[in-house]
């Protein structure tokens, strides 16, 4: 919910002030451009407050997303909401490249 409503809040309101250093807000997506994707989480990596996810969809697409750690499902099959997309991201924390990167909110799927 933090997630959403951060990318919300920096997308749909151009003109107030946003932190240029937050990555959610710098690689916001606009409200038409935001989307489900499901899957099964084949890696996760954990870093400070964040976690990173492979997700495969059931075409067999495979995509790295990150998500607050406190608010991400650790279950296998997940759901998310992305908010936002880096076309190249680095994590300093973990010294590691994403292209692409998506930003979501990510919840468990019952099977």
């Amino acid at each position: 919910v933090f997630i959403v409503s951060l990318a919300l809040s920096c997308v749909d309101a151009p003109e107030a002030p946003t932190p240029a250093s937050h990555p959610f807000a710098r690689h916001a997506l606009r409200k038409a451009d935001r989307h489900w994707i499901a899957g099964h989480v084949e890696e996760r990596v954990l870093a400070g407050n964040y976690v990173y996810l492979r997700l495969r969809e059931p075409s067999g697409t495979e995509s790295w997303l990150v998500s607050l750690r406190a608010t991400t499902s650790t279950a296998p099959d997940v759901r998310a909401f992305v908010v936002g997309r880096a076309a190249h991201f680095h994590s300093r924390q973990l010294e590691r490249d994403f292209s692409p990167l998506l930003f979501a909110a990510v919840r468990g799927v019952a099977n």
